[in-house]
């Protein structure tokens, strides 16, 4: 943690995010094509990027997503006050290894797929999310995030919720 965090946030609680799986993961590989691989909640494929596109890039992905970030930081406010009042200068260095390690993947890819700069920001936003809730994963927080890095590690791009959350289905491209 002193290496990633610094010295003036150490706390004993909080842990460590493990930045290098960024570089190993192959990303969006299996964009558009149907896998099977188990999620934590109920699927559907879209395997048009388009449609994808069209998806993640409306205002109900983004609420849908800024509502489940929203679960962790006030579950994290209400009940570990203390901890979490290092979240932002955590969040700060956590966006810095992923603009350092994982945009150039993604710029890459995501040219290849013709993904738009807000697609881009969206799977950034999720990374980011999935380690803000690595670093707090001992106090039991909602692990919403966790799931969407699961998605990603398969090759995929999470682009929607269909339901009524946590009941329904995450689309996936």
């Amino acid at each position: 943690m002193q290496d990633v965090i610094g010295k003036d946030l150490i706390m004993p609680k909080i842990l460590t995010p493990n930045f290098d799986e960024l570089s190993q993961i192959n990303w969006l590989r299996n964009c558009g094509k149907i896998t099977e691989v188990n999620y934590d909640f109920n699927s559907r494929h879209i395997k048009d990027p388009k449609v994808a596109a069209k998806t993640i890039e409306s205002i109900e992905w983004e609420n849908f997503q800024l509502d489940r970030s929203g679960d962790t930081t006030v579950f994290l406010n209400a009940k570990f006050n203390k901890e979490y009042q290092s979240w932002n200068k955590i969040s700060k260095i956590i966006k810095a290894n992923i603009e350092q390690q994982l945009v150039p993947i993604l710029n890459e890819k995501g040219s290849e797929l013709a993904l738009s700069k807000i697609v881009i920001d969206s799977i950034k936003w999720d990374i980011l999310s999935y380690f803000q809730e690595e670093c707090y994963s001992q106090f039991r927080i909602p692990r919403f995030y966790n799931s969407l890095y699961k998605i990603y590690r398969s090759g995929h791009i999470p682009c929607g919720w269909e339901g009524n959350y946590p009941d329904g289905s995450i689309c996936i491209f």
